[in-house]
């Protein structure tokens, strides 16, 4: 089985917890996760946050507190004979997970995601990482509780979620409807089909809002989104390189919605 994981500090006896960024459990989910675990621990080891360009965006208390402390990221199969005195012996992540509160340990991962979220450039990425979640699985994860906690008490979370959650749905139904009218061999090579789809939800998104923005009185018909969907096809198979055979069938598709 798998190793799992949770950074702790040894002298405040304070921990994060992956999954409430959106990350795995394992090492290398959380080490290599974008706007996540990582980047929590980095706000929190933070010395002088704020006083350069590239800083984190927030004077939220939390930022720093971690700073000179004892770290250690813990596994439930550590070795713990090489750890401090006062600690030796002990299991930490095994501790947390079967006593937490009671052994006096506080998780502080909602308090860093309430810092991040005060940074306008992460506070977007991750709500459109939340609501991809929420539209496409509808999963109570750890990871949407707690945006959902953040949201309660900040007012710009709570404004960008709401944009974000209806850009989502918006291109979910554009992807639905290109997948119902693309062949399901269509593939670009890397990539499957799913992710062709994907990329021609975003492009057919923006044409339809220009297209209404242009004539804002005519609502987008089924046709319109069809013959918008032949230029977008075009201009893909003019820029990308897709197996002979998906091809002639994308060709072929785009001259029957003609």
């Amino acid at each position: 089985m798998g190793q799992y994981y949770l950074t702790c500090n040894l002298d405040k006896k304070e921990y994060l917890d992956p999954h409430a960024f959106d990350d795995g459990l394992k090492l290398m989910e959380f080490g290599c996760s974008r706007n996540g675990t990582m980047l929590a621990l980095a706000v929190l080891l933070a010395d002088g946050n704020g006083k350069g360009g590239g800083d984190l965006h927030s004077d939220h208390k939390i930022i720093g507190s971690w700073a000179g402390d004892r770290i250690v990221v813990a596994g439930d199969y550590a070795d713990e004979d090489h750890w401090p005195e006062d600690v030796k012996g002990m299991n930490t992540y095994s501790t947390i997970r079967e006593s937490g509160e009671d052994a006096g340990w506080r998780d502080v991962s909602l308090d860093v995601l309430k810092a991040l979220m005060d940074d306008d450039y992460v506070r977007k990425d991750t709500m459109k990482q939340g609501a991809y979640w929420y539209v496409h699985y509808g999963e109570d994860n750890s990871f949407l509780r707690t945006l959902k906690q953040v949201r309660k008490g900040h007012k710009q979370a709570s404004s960008t979620w709401r944009k974000v959650l209806k850009e989502t749905k918006q291109a979910k139904e554009n992807n639905e409807r290109l997948g119902a009218l693309l062949p399901e061999e269509l593939s670009a090579e890397h990539h499957d089909p799913g992710w062709l789809v994907q990329r021609l939800g975003k492009q057919l998104s923006k044409i339809v809002d220009k297209l209404n923005s242009i004539v804002p009185e005519k609502q987008v018909s089924v046709e319109m989104v069809e013959k918008v969907l032949v230029v977008v096809g075009q201009e893909y198979l003019k820029g990308h390189k897709i197996a002979p055979k998906p091809r002639i069938k994308l060709q072929r598709r785009i001259m029957e919605v003609r």
